[in-house]
C-alpha cells in the first residue's frame, strides 16, 4: 500500500470474552501507523497505553485487558511513498468458565490422487465446547496453483454445507464440509476458513451426544416392521422412511467470527491429456434418499431426497434414474441390470429436471399393488447423471411398504320406535326416552326398565298374598267369654299340679 489507508475489522464475541489481542507484523523497514475503533465508537491509537512498538522485529500490538463485545475495526496508515506488505494476527481470550466457540478445519488428505478420480475434500468444525453450532455461515477459500502452460487461477470459494448432502454426511452435527472440484493441475492447492454469525442464524445445540450416530435413514426389513422391531442405538430408535426427522434444539449462538487456516493438499499428477476445463467428475452420491409416504389404495410412493450437483456437489446434474425392485439384495447386487422408471410412471416431479445442488426434490411414482395381497413392498434406489454421461453412486436403498387400512365399524341400529304391552296389575311403564349424548340419539338401556317393571309386579304381588293370609287367620279364630278363659287357665294349672309330675 502506498499513501493509503487500509481498513478491517473483527468481531469480539459477546458473553464470551475478556481481552483482545490485535498484533500488525510489518514485513518493510518502513513504520506505519495503526487505528483501532471499538464497537462503542472509542478510538485507541499511537498515545493509548496498551500500543506497542517493537523496532527490532518490526511488530506494533494494541492490546486491550477487557475487550468490549461487538465490532471491532482497525485501519493502518501508510505515509511513505513505497508499498509495503502488512500481515495481521488477532487473538481473543475466553471469560473463566465460559467455553469458548472453537474452529478446525483440514482437508481430506494431502496428496489428492487426482489423476484416479479422488476428490479433494474441505471439513470444517464449528462447536462451542462438546457443542456443536450449525447454520454458521462457513466459507472456504482455496489458493490453486498455475496450470502447465503458466496461468495464473484466482482462488476460489466455496460455502461450506451442513446438510447432509454431498460430502456431508450427517445433517446439523456441526461438521461442514464441501467437494472441490476446480483443479488446474499439479501442485499444492492451500485452504483458509472463515466463519462468522452475520445473520444470526446460527444454533449451539444443547446436547452434543443427541447425535452419535448419522440421520440417514437406515433400511430395514419389512418383516421386521411388520413385527414391530425398531432398531436402536443405545436408547435412541433408528430413523425409518416416513419417520419425520427430529428438529434440532437449542440456543442462538452470539456474533462472532473466526478465521483459520485448513493447511494444504498436493495433487501429483492429472489424468492422461486432461485440461482444466474438461468435465470428467461425476454428481454426487444421494445419500438422503426417504419414502416419506405411500398409499395401498392408490398405489403410489413419495420420495425425496437433495439435489446432488453436476460436478459432485457443484452446479446442478441433467436427469435422474431411479430403480424399484421387490427385493433390496437384488437391487444391490443388480442394481446396473434392473430396468429404469421411465417418466409417466411420475405423477408429480420431472427426472430430466433436477433442481441445483441441496434443493429438495420430491417424486410421486406409480406402483402396481397386487390386489390379493394385504401388505407389500418395493425398494428404491437411484443416481443422477450429469451432461457429459458421467454417472454417479448408486444412492441410499429405501423400502415402501403399502399395507391394506382396515376401517373401524360401527353400530349404527336405528333405535327402537314401540314400547312394551302394559301389565294389567300394574300401571303401563312410561314409554322408553331418548337422550342425547355428544350430540347423537342413544336408547336408554331396555335390561334397565324391564327390571324395574318386573321388580315393581313382585312387591305388589307379595302384598296382595299377606293380606289375604291375614284375613283368612281372623276369620278362623273362636270368642272366648272372660269366665270361660278363667275357667280353662285353672283346669290347665290343675293339670300341671298332677303329682304324677312331681319330682321328690
Amino acid at each position: 500500500m502506498v499513501n493509503t489507508l487500509c481498513k478491517s475489522s473483527y468481531r469480539s464475541d459477546l458473553k464470551s470474552t475478556y481481552k483482545s489481542c490485535s498484533s500488525l507484523k510489518i514485513v518493510s523497514s518502513s513504520a506505519v501507523e495503526v487505528i483501532v475503533t471499538s464497537p462503542s465508537g472509542d478510538v485507541y491509537d499511537n498515545t493509548y497505553e496498551g500500543y506497542g512498538v517493537d523496532l527490532t522485529f518490526k511488530v506494533i500490538s494494541v492490546k486491550f485487558p477487557f475487550a468490549e463485545p461487538g465490532l471491532w475495526s482497525y485501519s493502518v496508515y501508510n505515509a511513505h511513498s513505497t508499498s509495503h506488505e502488512i500481515f495481521t494476527s488477532i487473538s481473543t481470550y475466553a471469560l473463566d468458565g465460559v467455553n469458548p466457540i472453537i474452529a478446525t478445519s483440514e482437508l481430506s488428505g494431502s496428496i489428492t490422487d487426482f489423476a484416479n478420480g479422488q476428490p479433494l475434500v474441505a471439513f470444517a468444525e464449528v462447536r462451542q465446547g462438546l457443542h456443536p453450532i450449525i447454520r454458521a455461515n462457513v466459507i472456504a477459500t482455496i489458493e490453486r496453483p498455475p496450470d502447465t502452460n503458466g496461468v495464473i487461477y484466482q482462488p476460489i470459494e466455496l460455502v461450506l454445507l451442513d446438510n447432509g448432502a454431498g460430502a456431508d454426511v450427517t445433517r446439523d452435527d456441526g461438521i461442514y464440509s464441501r467437494y472441490f472440484t476446480a483443479f488446474t493441475g499439479v501442485g499444492y492447492y492451500g485452504i483458509k476458513i472463515n466463519i462468522n454469525n452475520d445473520n444470526g442464524t446460527a444454533i449451539i445445540l444443547n446436547d452434543a451426544v443427541a447425535l452419535p450416530f448419522s440421520r440417514t435413514l437406515s433400511f430395514v426389513e419389512p418383516e421386521e416392521l411388520l413385527k414391530g422391531n425398531i432398531p436402536k442405538i443405545g436408547n435412541t430408535t433408528l430413523l425409518l422412511p416416513g419417520m419425520p426427522v427430529p428438529k434440532p434444539e437449542g440456543e442462538p449462538a452470539p456474533q462472532f467470527t473466526r478465521g483459520i487456516s485448513g493447511g494444504s493438499s498436493r495433487v501429483p499428477e492429472t489424468p492422461q491429456n486432461w485440461q482444466p476445463t474438461d468435465d470428467i467428475i461425476p454428481p454426487s452420491k444421494i445419500v438422503d434418499l426417504t419414502v416419506t409416504s405411500s398409499s395401498y389404495d392408490n398405489g403410489t410412493a413419495t420420495l425425496e431426497f437433495s439435489a446432488p450437483g453436476d460436478d459432485l456437489d457443484n452446479g446442478n446434474a441433467s436427469y435422474y434414474i431411479i430403480r424399484m425392485s421387490t427385493s433390496a439384495n437384488e437391487i444391490r447386487a443388480n442394481y446396473s441390470s434392473i430396468p429404469a422408471l421411465n417418466e409417466t410412471e411420475f405423477i408429480v416431479g420431472d427426472i430430466f429436471s433436477p433442481g441445483n445442488f441441496g434443493d429438495p426434490e420430491r417424486f410421486v411414482v406409480m406402483v402396481d399393488v397386487p390386489q390379493n395381497r394385504s401388505v407389500v413392498s418395493y425398494i428404491f434406489a437411484m443416481h443422477a447423471v450429469d451432461d457429459f454421461g458421467n454417472e454417479g453412486d448408486m444412492s441410499n436403498v429405501v423400502q415402501a411398504t403399502f399395507a391394506v387400512h382396515t376401517a373401524p365399524t360401527y353400530n349404527n341400529t336405528a333405535p327402537l320406535t314401540t314400547t312394551p304391552p302394559p301389565l294389567t296389575t300394574t300401571p303401563p311403564p312410561p314409554p322408553l326416552t331418548i337422550e342425547e349424548v355428544d350430540g347423537k340419539s342413544q336408547l336408554l338401556p331396555l335390561w334397565i326398565t324391564l327390571g324395574a317393571v318386573v321388580g315393581a309386579v313382585v312387591l305388589i304381588l307379595l302384598a296382595i298374598i299377606l293380606v289375604k293370609v291375614i284375613s283368612k287367620d281372623t276369620k278362623n279364630s273362636k270368642s272366648v267369654s272372660p269366665v270361660t278363659r278363667k275357667q280353662h287357665d285353672i283346669e290347665q294349672g290343675s293339670a300341671y299340679n298332677n303329682s304324677a309330675y312331681s319330682i321328690s
